[in-house]
């Protein structure tokens, strides 16, 4: 039937009727020169397994293989359901003459010519790739053939005998010869004969109605090269390496594949990173090489149940289509078994490798996965899980966290991006969302209360970043978190726990018996710091300098800014030292040592009681106190260096006043404030004396502190009022501004211990 008038079924030569006909089929020896024996062994499996599913009508369920060996055959064969013949169809490896041979068989099937014209296949309009012989079946016939292989292929079908070769063009080659009658009747034979004197074969083999390949015959051929040359036989080691080819040849744990109707979870470590698509192998994983599409490393193996594959036939046709079909099997197995969901889990928070199982998971996972996910980390409920970008970005992270009463739990980013679509919130969110739902909480009248919000306050007005942002206290219950800056409301919510003092010494972790003004001085700080880290480091940006300098030099500056605070008002002490029947002499002084530079110029004003609620509450700065003194008539000012210590006025008798002390050479400072209840009252009794007239009609004072004249400012007058209340403006011819002297040239150091007073009024 070929050139080298052969056959292997057994039967004569002679029992063939007709010349056998010569089919060239345009292939070259070294097409497909990645496939090796095990690609080419897969296509006759896939060709085998197809070819029974659609002769009898079985679902892939009902497609079943059986294993059985011995010394002499290893044997894999399909049992028929009802309604079937009680055996589907073997591959079989066996011994004959010391040489092995393998036996691909399937009943009620035939192998026609068409089959072997590339590209006609009935695969090609088949999603899912079942059916007969296609183009696979040709590679795989002259990969069995060339180089190292060196394997005879031949086939019997339909009542004719196939031999497969390279011509001298280096060309596939079929040849195709007819069988008598006789000659099936004696191939009938022989096969029944093998059954009986085989252990392991289910039945014989019809040439007129079955189709079986033979692969390994000890026949003559040609090779690759066009030379002739003696066919190897396919020994035992050979034929197991080749089953790999298919999941179901293999030995597999069923504790460790998971089956779902999207495909199969394999989680037996021998066939991890192997990608299998209806049990046919696509393509081995290798220390060199991941079997993934997208390159990167497969934990685990997977048997897709549906899928086009690229024309190699070693994947599915794109990464999105691999990733999806991976995604959909955990969604099922997981569905059957939630336990799994802990191994889902550790893939995708795996950062190195990074997994092709859940590759593009982000994008592509399905919503019940998600939620399974959810699931299964809300069940750690003391963890807060973030991603290390989110902790970069948030100095306050650790704080946030703590205080929610949560372990921090890292995860990869593109699994925090999973999780951000279904509900979880970044450590600022979940702090903002605590802080919108609680409850205003009203400041207490006492000192510390008092303090503290004051500072607060100055701090925020002292700092551009967060200028004009509203201070509210309020309800927060057993929240462990501090305050809550929002950018968009501008305002600061604080935990009401810092309004006392036994409070924020806990918070603070100081001893119980911390002095007051130490605990006011960490509480503030702290609560100032933790506003200024909330705010975007973009709003930073400015003088060149990185915004993360610039935040921590804002920082520096409110701290500072409270510690001088602190140090000058402790010290300070506010007396009454006599009183005559127009007047009382009020003092106030300072420990020169701490607080302002001893050479800073100190405004001092001593305002009327009254305007208590409209005055001292918005005087927290030096500039806020420069605005409201323009509007205050009713205050007396003077002005003292602070070395000095020291500031007496006069006040009128009986009149109640609170006392400032701003710093006019810093824009930003702190305003230093005392009450009335802080007065300490003098001893002595009241001294009448002779009333002293007041000042002539014709005399103006000035309504605010003149340090001199000077024509290169732009203001050169000032509102001044008299004794009968009439109101004028005082200026300077500009040609006479040089003979007059500024009190900055005063020479201080022979100044009294207390500056000038000038009073104030309506």
């Amino acid at each position: 039937m070929s050139p080298f008038g052969y056959t292997n079924c057994g039967v004569p030569s002679g029992l063939f009727g007709s010349t056998p006909t010569t089919i060239n089929i345009a292939l070259s020896a070294n097409y497909a020169a990645q496939w090796g024996p095990v690609s080419a062994f897969r296509e006759f499996v896939q060709n085998w397994r197809d070819g029974i599913i659609k002769s009898f009508n079985l679902s892939e369920n009902d497609f079943h293989v059986i294993s059985r060996k011995n010394s002499t055959e290893i044997i894999y064969k399909v049992k028929g359901k009802k309604g079937t013949p009680k055996w589907l169809g073997y591959i079989r490896w066996y011994q004959r003459n010391g040489v092995g041979i393998v036996d691909i068989t399937n009943r009620q099937a035939t192998l026609e010519p068409q089959h072997l014209d590339m590209g006609d296949s009935s695969k090609s309009n088949d999603q899912n790739q079942a059916g007969t012989h296609g183009e696979g079946l040709k590679v795989a016939l002259l990969v069995m053939m060339r180089g190292s292989q060196n394997h005879a292929v031949e086939c019997y079908s339909g009542g004719h005998a196939w031999a497969f070769d390279f011509d001298m063009q280096r060309k596939l080659v079929a040849y195709r010869s007819k069988m008598t009658s006789a000659a099936i009747d004696s191939a009938c034979n022989i096969a029944n004969n093998n059954v009986l004197n085989s252990k392991l074969l289910p039945f014989g083999v019809h040439p007129g109605k079955d189709v079986q390949f033979l692969i390994g015959t000890n026949i003559t051929g040609r090779t690759d090269k066009g030379l002739t040359t003696l066919r190897k036989g396919v020994t035992r080691n050979e034929f197991k390496e080749w089953t790999r080819a298919a999941l179901f040849l293999q030995d597999t744990n069923s504790k460790e594949v998971v089956r779902t109707s999207e495909g199969d979870l394999i989680m037996d470590p021998r066939f991890s990173g192997n990608v299998y698509l209806k049990g046919l192998l696509l393509k081995e994983s290798t220390p060199a090489r991941s079997a993934s599409i997208t390159g990167k490393t497969l934990r685990y193996g997977y048997n897709f149940a549906t899928g086009v594959t690229n024309r190699e036939r070693e994947s599915v046709a794109d990464a999105d289509d691999e990733t999806r079909a991976i995604l959909s099997i955990w969604n099922h197995a997981i569905r059957n078994d939630r336990a799994l969901v802990e191994s889902l889990h550790e893939l995708l928070d795996t950062r190195e490798p990074e997994y092709a199982d859940v590759e593009r998971a982000q994008d592509l996972i399905q919503g019940e996965t998600e939620n399974f996910l959810k699931d299964y980390l809300l069940g750690f409920g003391d963890r807060w899980y973030y991603t290390s970008m989110e902790k970069d970005d948030n100095p306050r992270f650790d704080n946030i966290v703590q205080g929610l009463g949560r372990e921090p739990s890292e995860l990869k980013e593109t699994y925090w991006y999973i999780l951000k679509g279904i509900g979880f919130k970044t450590a600022r969110e979940k702090e903002e969302k605590e802080f919108l739902t609680v409850t205003p909480a009203s400041v207490p009248t006492d000192k510390f209360a008092q303090e503290l919000h004051r500072l607060i306050r100055a701090g925020i007005a002292s700092c551009p970043q967060i200028k004009d942002t509203a201070v509210e206290f309020v309800q927060a219950g057993s929240l462990g978190l501090d305050s809550f800056y929002s950018r968009s409301d501008r305002k600061l919510k604080i935990h009401e726990k810092w309004l006392t003092v036994a409070g924020a010494t806990q918070e603070l972790g100081l001893p119980d018996n911390t002095l007051m003004f130490s605990v006011l001085f960490c509480a503030a700080k702290r609560l100032l710091s933790d506003v200024i880290l909330q705010v975007p480091l973009s709003e930073f940006e400015e003088d060149g300098r990185v915004p993360y300098s610039n935040q921590k030099r804002a920082i520096n500056q409110v701290d500072l800014r409270i510690f001088e605070y602190i140090q000058i008002k402790q010290d300070l002490v506010y007396k009454k030292v006599n009183r005559t029947e127009e007047s009382d002499t009020l003092t106030i002084q300072w420990n020169t040592r701490n607080g302002w530079d001893p050479e800073t110029r100190v405004i001092v004003q001593f305002h009327r009681c009254w305007t208590y609620s409209e005055v001292r509450g918005p005087i927290i700065t030096n500039y806020v106190s420069r605005v409201m003194s323009a509007a205050c008539y009713n205050c007396v000012e003077a002005t003292a260096f602070f070395k000095w210590g020291i500031c007496e006025i006069q006040g009128d008798t009986g009149e109640k006043y609170f006392v400032t002390l701003s710093n006019p050479s810093d824009t930003n400072s702190f305003v230093v404030s005392l009450d009335q209840t802080d007065i300490l009252e003098m001893e002595t009794p009241i001294q009448t004396t002779t009333k002293t007239p007041g000042p002539p009609p014709w005399l103006y004072v000035a309504q605010e502190m003149i340090y001199g004249f000077n024509i290169n400012i732009t203001r050169d007058w000032f509102k001044a009022i008299n004794g009968l209340g009439e109101e004028a403006v005082l200026g300077i011819l500009k040609g006479r501004a040089k003979h007059l002297r500024s009190d900055d040239s005063d020479d201080d150091s022979s100044s009294s211990s207390s500056a000038p007073a000038r009073k104030k009024r309506h």
